[in-house]
């Protein structure tokens, strides 16, 4: 069934009402386009990073590392930086839908 809004005047200015039932939908999705939104600004952030230090990982292989970047030389401290990127990455993203689908299969 869809929802019809109606066109309505109020003090001379033109309004559209609903009913409270649709405002009230019309409310939460606004608030989950909100947090929605805002995940998607963290999840470039995040991107971002992870870029930037992929960039300097194919640097440091390549032997083109530009000075005043301190590229990581031990292989410890590449794994760490490889683990805390991911960690950022799924606080973000959440799951793998496959990872998901595999505990619901168990």
């Amino acid at each position: 069934m869809r929802r019809e809004a109606h066109d309505v005047m109020v003090n001379g200015t033109p309004m559209v009402a609903v009913t409270a039932r649709d405002l009230d939908g019309l409310l939460a999705t606004r608030r989950q386009l909100g947090s929605q939104n805002a995940r998607m600004y963290r999840m470039k952030d995040v991107l971002a990073e992870t870029a930037e230090f992929l960039e300097t990982l194919a640097d440091e292989l390549d032997g083109t590392v530009p000075s005043g970047v301190a590229a990581p030389r031990d292989p410890r401290e590449l794994a760490a930086g490889i683990r805390e990127r991911v960690e950022g990455m799924r606080a973000v993203a959440g799951r793998p839908r496959d990872a998901l689908r595999q505990d619901r299969t168990r």
